[in-house]
């Protein structure tokens, strides 16, 4: 047969350079540890958060950074003698205060230093700087009280650790009393403790406060008599009118045994009183002696019985009416009457913890949060709007699971949209419209089925409430089957379809056969039967990707190990993480996502808790990707705008996008046949 020529056409595409940008899309949202209102600027407030230090001028319609961006700024605190200084505790590690460094500020926050690099403190809970002299300031941590005589540029110890084994969650001075400190004394056995001699000796004063009170969460002090003090406790407000000898409820008690997480009196009206409870936002215009609710809900205010709700309560100092509360997930909220309608400020807070991010096929872009949420943007984050009805997000109980969204999934293009969550299995037919529960059982991750949309597969994970394991419902969620090989053995992280075989799925996490800890499982009959992969020589694994141009190539990101290829669709891996980063040398950060690029050939992205890496040679090695990215840990990754942006989920500063090059045209190669 005569030879003849056939043209090919070969895609060559001009991956993004390294230099490439990273830029912020949102959503606003924010996770704060302390809000501070300047004592001398009206409309001026500060905020410590995950995504470090930022300062609003116009009562928080509108933030702006000031600095320690990338940082957990664990506690934050501010002069009335000098409002352009700032003392702030950062995390060491991310997302975590266990051990904090001390950073400073002379300019309102526009330079940051940290003075000592070698002071560290454990569990720095408490700062509190001098109301009459800027250079005092004491902090609080696990070891101990100490005190700075220079604005915070050097500490040295002082008491012992006289609250007992949990170190004080407050550090109060007394504003109208030289040398006077209160603390509270975490647990109520301690009570809340005094100094008069600006903290080298104490006295603490149980006396009055209920066994039952576990801990003091809050203390406060009438600024205009400091004798007058009230601290919220788990089981009440109780109030103190000698100093802190002697204590008596003031609010609470049976049958509701409310917690409070926050008390605080109005600078300018100190007779006014706001306490945060479980169930109510709670005023006083009498200084304590009687109360009336703020019921949750219908005034926007989120005391939903949630520990990971308000955990502080600021009042203005010029306004008795004007009250914010921080430490939610959500963002600070703001009460311009007394509380009783709130609004939440967060336009300019890019600091969401994003877990999942889904890209349908209409464009709009979903991102998943932990207890913040469920956002959606129909312009690819130029504009975002909530889209959590009928999701459980920022309600937690003392026993329950974090919510969060642990991934989507979406089969046909008109099929409901599935988000995997601790709190079940929610789905949307208009995604983020109304989300309506399909199964309430722990779920970590979901499979969904364009083929067949009555078929779905959910993973879970162990833990202290229910077993783990696969379970797979073969008619839209009404009944499910647990099809784990060794059901209570197996705790899911991640799940995958390969795009090759329709009926191979793989699940990933820690599971247990026979003994033996693996990373992955195979089924080739859709989830009915699995067969064992090889071990992977490493703690969990978090994350699968399967090469969309190579048969049988797939990815899997771990705890501890990096990355691992197997080419036998998942029977034997090899490690594949030359290049990534990791706490120490053989022991690497996790890898929480994984995305093979299916437009450009070899190329696979990585998050890691050092930000995105990327290998072009199918995991052989990696590099960093793009500039402008804080080392924050990335949760999520997704193509969007038919592959020319990378989006990257992260535990701290919302969702980020870069711009990837346009592939080239086709480049004809001519292919002789014989």
């Amino acid at each position: 047969m005569a030879a003849s020529a056939i043209l090919l056409g070969t895609l060559i595409p001009i991956h993004a350079s390294s230099a490439a940008t990273w830029r912020s899309l949102g959503p606003d949202a924010a996770a704060t540890t302390r809000l501070v209102v300047s004592p001398s600027q009206a409309g001026a407030v500060f905020l410590a958060t995950g995504n470090g230090v930022f300062r609003s001028t116009d009562a928080g319609a509108h933030w702006a950074s000031r600095g320690l961006q990338g940082s957990q700024v664990c506690d934050l605190a501010t002069s009335p003698a000098d409002p352009d200084l700032l003392v702030a505790t950062v995390a060491q590690e991310r997302q975590s205060c266990q051990m904090v460094s001390v950073f400073r500020s002379v300019d309102g926050g526009a330079t940051w230093t940290r003075p000592d690099p070698s002071a560290t403190f454990a569990f720095g809970a408490a700062l509190a700087l001098d109301p009459t002299d800027p250079e005092i300031a004491w902090l609080a941590a696990e070891s101990g009280l100490f005190r700075s005589a220079d604005g915070g540029q050097t500490w040295h110890p002082l008491a012992t650790v006289f609250w007992g084994t949990y170190p004080p969650r407050r550090v109060l001075p007394a504003p109208a009393h030289e040398g006077r400190l209160y603390a509270t004394g975490g647990r109520a056995d301690r009570g809340v403790c005094r100094s008069e001699d600006f903290g080298d000796t104490w006295v603490c004063f149980p006396q009055g406060l209920p066994e039952s009170a576990w801990y003091l969460n809050d203390v406060a002090v009438d600024p205009t008599d400091d004798r007058h003090l009230l601290t919220a406790t788990n089981d009440g407000v109780y109030a103190s009118n000698d100093s802190g000898e002697s204590w008596a409820m003031a609010l609470g008690g049976p049958p509701a045994f409310e917690s409070f997480s926050a008390v605080a009196f109005a600078p300018s009206q100190p007779r006014i009183v706001y306490a945060v409870g479980q169930r109510a936002l709670t005023a006083s215009a009498d200084g304590g002696a009687t109360w009336s609710g703020i019921a949750c809900g219908s005034t926007g205010f989120p005391c939903d019985q949630t520990i990971e709700g308000v955990a502080g309560i600021v009042v203005s100092h010029d306004d008795a009416m004007k009250v914010w509360a921080s430490g939610s997930r959500e963002g600070p909220m703001f009460s311009a009457d007394a509380g009783q309608t709130w609004t939440r400020r967060t336009a300019g807070l890019r600091n969401a913890y994003v877990t999942a991010v889904h890209v349908d096929q209409c464009g709009a872009l979903l991102a998943g949060t932990e207890l913040q949420g469920v956002f959606r943007s129909d312009s690819l984050g130029a504009t975002w709007e909530m889209a959590s009805n009928g999701l459980p997000y920022n309600w937690r109980g003392w026993e329950q699971p974090t919510f969060q969204v642990g991934g989507f999934a979406q089969g046909a293009p008109q099929s409901p949209l599935y988000a995997a969550t601790p709190w079940g299995l929610f789905a949307t037919a208009n995604p983020g419209a109304t989300w309506s529960l399909v199964r309430g059982w722990s779920c970590t991750s979901v499979l969904a089925d364009a083929a067949a949309p009555e078929w779905l597969l959910t993973g879970s994970a162990n833990s202290f409430m229910a077993p783990g394991g696969i379970f797979r419902s073969q008619d839209a969620g009404t009944t499910w089957t647990n099809v784990s090989p060794v059901p209570g053995q197996t705790s899911i992280g991640a799940l995958l379809r390969d795009p090759y075989h329709p009926q191979t799925v793989l699940a990933a996490g820690e599971i247990r056969l026979g003994g033996t800890w693996v990373g992955a499982l195979r089924s080739d009959d859709g989830g009915s039967t699995w067969l064992q992969g090889m071990s992977v020589p490493v703690s969990g694994a978090l994350a699968l990707a399967a090469d969309p141009m190579l048969d049988g190539t797939l990815y899997l990101g771990t705890h501890n190990g990096g990355v691992f290829r197997s080419a036998d669709l998942g029977l034997s891996w090899q490690a594949a993480r030359s290049g990534l980063p990791g706490w120490a040398p053989a022991t690497w950060y996790p890898v929480g996502a994984l995305l093979a690029d299916p437009g450009r050939p070899g190329t696979v992205y990585a998050g890691t808790w050092s930000g995105v890496y990327v290998s072009r040679d199918r995991g052989d090695s990696w590099a960093p990707f793009g500039t402008g990215s804080p080392p924050y840990e990335v949760r999520a990754l997704a193509l969007a705008d038919g592959g020319r942006t990378l989006l990257a989920g992260t535990f701290g500063a919302g969702v980020l996008a870069l711009d990837l090059s346009a592939p080239r045209p086709p480049r004809r190669t001519l292919v002789h046949a014989p």
